[in-house]
């Protein structure tokens, strides 16, 4: 078993579409469906050395990954690519305001809001209404 990759965080989400994010210490996120256990998507790069919070929107467009270094960061969810079987995510929007790792993340039900956690003791409740559909100036591709 390789020790250097560790799960660390989870999320299913349960709307339009269905999937298990899970965040791990390789700094990746992978999604896959819960009927088969195929990969769906994977994020290459996230922030920080590794993911520690993962949500969802109940919407299904998006998800919201925390770091070991503060970062929150809202990912677009691709639109499912039959062809090459496994989407890679790029487009994100980064959200900076904890000095220490993310311990928790919960979204509101209509997804306008979430609420942050961290080991530095702050909470932070985000207006997601404002997060930006991604640009060229807030994302990579």
């Amino acid at each position: 078993m390789d020790r250097t990759r560790a799960f660390s965080a989870c999320s299913y989400s349960a709307g339009v579409r269905y999937w298990i994010t899970v965040g791990w210490s390789d700094c990746r996120i992978r999604s896959f469906y819960p009927e088969s256990g195929r990969p769906m998507y994977v994020v290459n790069k996230a922030y920080g050395s590794k993911v520690t919070a993962v949500a969802a929107y109940h919407n299904c467009q998006r998800f919201i990954s925390g770091s070991d270094l503060g970062h929150v960061v809202v990912w677009d969810v691709p639109e499912p690519n039959y062809v090459t079987d496994v989407n890679h995510v790029y487009k994100h929007f980064v959200l900076k305001e904890h000095k220490a790792q993310v311990t928790c993340i919960q979204i509101r039900r209509d997804d306008s809001e979430c609420v942050t956690s961290s080991i530095d003791g702050s909470c932070v409740i985000w207006d997601l209404e404002l997060v930006p559909l991604c640009s060229l100036h807030h994302c990579c591709s």
